[in-house]
């Protein structure tokens, strides 16, 4: 008896590797499957940036920082007033390379009494 349940311990231990390698794969089910669907596309969040006008062109419609940043200026945004040498404090998104003014605000210089 004791013989028997060894040689069947064995054969069970032995086996093993062999049926896990004998078990077929998952099988995806067949038919008809609804495409993915797309991830809807995240929106950029708006960047901030403060500094002083170095240029503003609206023939070009792109105002340039004394950084250096230069950003396009779409119609819907208001410039009048600004000019160079105006602090502002200017938001944009990120739009085909370009950085596209969503909003500018003068910042008021602080008088030293």
């Amino acid at each position: 008896m004791r013989q028997a349940l060894i040689v069947l311990v064995t054969l069970v231990m032995a086996g093993s590797p062999t049926w896990a390698q004998m078990t077929p794969p998952m099988l995806r089910p067949s038919g008809p499957t609804a495409p993915p669907t797309p991830a809807e596309p995240s929106r950029a969040q708006p960047t901030a940036v403060q500094g002083k006008i170095k240029t503003l062109d609206p023939l070009s419609k792109t105002l340039t920082l004394e950084d250096g940043t230069t950003l396009t200026i779409p119609g819907s945004v208001a410039t009048t007033g600004l000019k160079e040498g105006t602090r502002v404090i200017v938001t944009y998104e990120g739009n085909g390379g370009q950085k596209v003014v969503t909003s500018v605000i003068q910042v008021r210089e602080s008088s030293k009494s």
